[in-house]
């Protein structure tokens, strides 16, 4: 009898069943290990496909060593409930995986805010989808060496105001963020990679970089303080940020540069000097400004997009006037801003031809908060596409002149329509001999509303005093020069910068240079909203997340229990 052998063949079968088995498990841990590199490295790398190959090999020889036991474990009852609970795993694992990947191929955010305090505009949504060039963004924020300071609380805004661009185009790379006072050995190689000089990489700002150009934005033009009284709690600051970035993008990605030309030689403010800060926002908006004097008689240049006449103090010349007549005539774009008291009857004589009527008066506020009567404040405009953006955002003025549409104009050659009124509690005051204590004269006075700006929109017609026919010109006409001067956008009590003063003047630059587009971004508002909870509601949440729905899961956990065993 023969008895040696088998318990030999017994003991060497389950030896290779259990280095089966142990080679099983091991091919599975070499299987993850190679999804794993797959995903973070390469997955065309040699350790990938190593991994990959041999985890599959182990698995598939524990998989043939232990076919028996395995079909015996998995047709038992035992077996068959694993497996279902298994498929159960896989299936949801499944639908994970799928969920995950549509959310990484089709990824969109929604602003639930009531305000939209971090939807983009569609002016930039407009331009980001169509950029062609790639944009590098770097910041440079003081996160580890100032992370009490004001700079590092915006930080938080700013990124994911940076992620919104970053997810609008696939052209716009935000790189990591640089600590100008921690990773100073990385400035030097920054500022001449970015072409920005080494000064301008201050605390807090954001280079963006496209080809060889670059723009940088610095921390202040960021934010946007409101004026506050000193009493109460003082409003919370504005966001720029939008604006700032859309417009640094505009300067590095556009081939062309629009040009604005300053009328010089009559007195008119320095656009480096009284007028630097409009000038400024101009610039940051990748227009090109140049002061002109048309004194030599060359006539407006070729290249002149809008032409802004400021305030002069003299008269214009006979000739410098028929040459702005001629040039509008076939096309141009005119802003004039008038000033109270000043000599300037061949101006009011040129704009009349177009429909505009400049009053020998000063405009009188009494309905709107005010510093003085003089200076009106407005922040509700008349429908036009230039005041849309700014409804509910203040613009001063100072000893204004009433604009208006000429009633006796060129009909229907030019389509006239008031962009700024006064409420109806002001008038244009006729008495200019002593403005210290003006009163309302029905006889002589024109009650409010009063038109402080219009703009003129004209057609191919006849004209009195413009060459026939004409093309379409547009002309915008104030009756203050002093609302886009620097002594002025500072508010004298508050002590903080007008912004809708620039931006009124910038979106009539816009619009009719015809870059209707780049109207409409307006700041955000920094302040975070509270929900206001009741004591009452806060016991009612606490029960039902605390108590209810866990005791509701341990319940339904032990029936599934009580019922699993009886079966």
């Amino acid at each position: 009898m023969e008895v040696g052998p088998k318990p030999l063949a017994a003991k060497k079968r389950r030896w290779v069943g259990t280095l089966a088995s142990l080679g099983g498990w091991l091919g599975l841990l070499l299987l993850l290990a190679g999804l794993g590199v797959g995903l973070f490295h390469r997955w065309k790398s040699v350790w990938t496909v190593a991994l990959l190959g041999i985890g599959v090999l182990g698995v598939a020889l524990a998989l043939v060593s232990n076919w028996q036991r395995i079909r015996r474990a998995v047709f038992s009852r035992r077996g068959l409930a694993a497996l279902s609970v298994a498929l159960q795993i896989v299936f949801v694992l499944g639908l994970l995986v799928m969920a995950s990947f549509a959310n990484t191929r089709y990824y969109k955010r929604f602003d639930l805010t009531s305000k939209k305090n971090f939807a983009l505009s569609s002016h930039t949504k407009n331009l980001l989808s169509g950029l062609e060039k790639p944009v590098a963004i770097t910041p440079f924020f003081p996160l580890r060496s100032m992370p009490d300071s004001d700079m590092a609380a915006l930080w938080p805004r700013v990124k994911d105001l940076l992620e919104e661009y970053k997810l609008q185009s696939d052209k716009i790379e935000v790189e990591n963020n640089v600590d100008p006072y921690v990773e100073r050995e990385n400035i030097q190689f920054l500022a001449q990679r970015l072409k920005v000089k080494l000064p301008e990489l201050a605390v807090g700002s954001v280079v963006f970089h496209s080809g060889d150009k670059s723009k940088h934005v610095a921390f202040q033009g960021l934010l946007e303080r409101e004026p506050f009284s000193g009493y109460g709690q003082p409003p919370p600051p504005k966001f720029r940020g939008e604006e700032a970035f859309t417009g640094a993008i505009i300067s590095v990605t556009e081939e062309t540069q629009t040009t604005v030309y300053f009328l010089s030689g009559h007195g008119e403010p320095s656009i480096d000097d009284d007028l630097s800060t409009v000038v400024g926002s101009l610039k940051r908006d990748n227009y090109r400004v140049q002061e002109l004097s048309l004194a030599k008689g060359t006539g407006v240049p070729d290249d002149c997009d809008v032409l802004v006449i400021v305030g002069p103090t003299r008269e214009l010349p006979g000739g410098e006037l028929a040459e702005i007549e001629s040039w509008v005539g076939e096309g141009g774009r005119l802003i004039v801003l008038f000033e109270a008291l000043k000599p300037q009857e061949g101006l009011i004589d040129m704009v009349s031809a177009w429909g505009i009527e400049v009053g020998a008066d000063i405009v009188i506020e009494q309905g709107n908060y005010n510093l003085s009567p003089t200076r009106p404040q407005v922040n509700h405009y008349p429908p036009h596409q230039i005041t849309q953006p700014l409804e509910g955002v203040n613009t001063v003025f100072a000893l204004a002149r009433s604009v208006s549409r000429h009633l006796e104009g060129p009909g229907e050659y030019a389509r006239v329509q008031p962009l700024v009124e006064t409420t109806s509690e002001s008038w244009a005051e006729t008495g200019l001999d002593d403005l210290t204590a003006v009163t309302f004269d029905e006889d002589i006075d024109k009650k409010g509303p009063v038109s402080l700006g219009v703009v003129s929109e004209l057609s191919a017609g006849p004209y009195p005093m413009a060459p026939a026919p004409t093309s379409g010109g547009r002309v915008i006409a104030f009756g203050d020069a002093d609302f886009v001067s620097n002594k002025f956008l500072v508010h004298p009590l508050f002590g903080v910068t007008v912004s809708g003063n620039i931006d009124l003047f910038t979106n009539c630059v816009k619009w009719l240079a015809g870059k209707e587009s780049d109207l409409g971004i307006s700041p955000k508002t920094l302040q975070q909203e509270m929900l206001i909870v009741s004591s009452r509601a806060r016991q009612v949440v606490f029960w039902l997340t605390v108590v209810a729905l866990p005791l509701l899961v341990l319940i339904a956990g032990g029936v599934m229990w009580f019922w699993r065993k009886r079966i």
